[in-house]
Parts: C-alpha cells; structure tokens; sequence
C-alpha cells in the first residue's frame, strides 16, 4: 500500500513530494520525461537511480541526506544539463572524476560530507560554478587549483577549521561576492 503527493506545476517543470521507491520509479520513466527540478532527499534514491537517466532535462537535482557511503551513483554524471546539484550530507568521502562531465554545473553544494582528502580536485574542473556551499566539511585547506573557479560569486565555508589562516586561494577569486567565513575559528586573514 503506497500513497503519492505530487504537486506539478507544469509552466515550471517542477516534482516535488514522497512516493514509495516503486512508484516514483514508475512515475519517472512515465510520465514526468520533462521534469527539470527534483528533490530526491532522505535515501530514497539508491532503488530508483536508474528512472533517472529518463530525465534528459533535469536543470535542478537535490539528493541532500543520502548515505553515498559506496561514491555518488555514475547516473549523476550523466544528467549533462544540470546547473544545480545538493549533495548535503551524503556521506560522501570523494567525487568521481565523472562529475566534470556537468558542463553547465552552477551551483554545488557539499557541505557536511567527511571528504577524507580534502576537497577533491574535480570541483575546480567545473568552470561555470557560480556558487558552492563547503560548510561542515571539516577543511583545513584549500587546493589551489580553486582559482580556476573564475565565474565564482559566492562561496560558504563556515564551519570548517582553518589553523593557518584563510587560504591564500581565496584572495584570488577575483568575482566574489559572497564569502561565508562563519565559525571558522580564524586567527588571521590575508593581508591581499
């Protein structure tokens, strides 16, 4: 027995609510082909990955509180006309080098993952990126391969600790506007 809240607005191409695995599955490969924004959040995304790649269209995907304990799902990477991507608390420890094939790629958010070796170098391989959210993911420093990152415009890194100061890298994001430094511990900023 499987109920399903489906709010469609269809002039905006949004599908949003919660449906048994089963039935979202079936909705997907169905009948919602142009959906462009969907909220997959709290794990229910592990058994309907598949019915992903039927969204061609998809702009917005929102996969925040999964347990991608085994990596973030290969279809992710496929999904090549998204512009904005939630991977909030996934549990995630790295990113497939896959993930530049997000050409279009926005908006990023990663904060509150246990990345295990820093952030991982793919993210500055996603030139478009307008916005990225690093909160709570326990960084020490930055790689400077960030300042490749040219149309950035704001970026959060609250939460995270770092001993040395802020990273030099983040002085030369030249198009910054929104810089969140929030519980960063902080003894010093740099002096450029």
């Amino acid at each position: 027995m499987g109920y399903m809240i489906v709010p469609l607005v269809t002039k905006s191409s949004w599908l949003d609510g919660r449906a048994y695995a089963n039935e979202l599955r079936c909705c997907i490969r169905r009948k919602f082909k142009a959906i462009r924004k969907q909220n997959f959040n709290t794990q229910i995304l592990r058994p309907i990955a598949g019915g992903l790649k039927a969204l061609t269209r998809l702009k917005g995907l929102h996969l925040s509180n999964n347990s991608f304990t085994d990596g973030l799902p290969e279809v992710v990477s496929r999904l090549n006309l998204l512009e904005s991507l939630n991977l909030y608390g996934c549990k995630l420890t790295g990113l497939p080098a896959t993930l530049k094939a997000l050409t279009r790629l926005k908006r990023l958010r990663l904060s509150n993952n246990p990345f295990s070796d820093g952030l991982p170098e793919i993210v500055s391989q996603l030139s478009l990126l307008e916005s990225l959210n690093l909160s709570r993911c326990k960084f020490t420093r930055l790689p400077a391969t960030l300042k490749a990152l040219t149309r950035l415009k704001v970026l959060d890194l609250s939460n995270n600790f770092f001993p040395d100061g802020l990273p030099e890298v983040v002085s030369q994001l030249n198009l910054l506007e929104s810089l969140n430094l929030s519980n960063c511990r902080l003894k010093r900023l740099p002096a450029t």
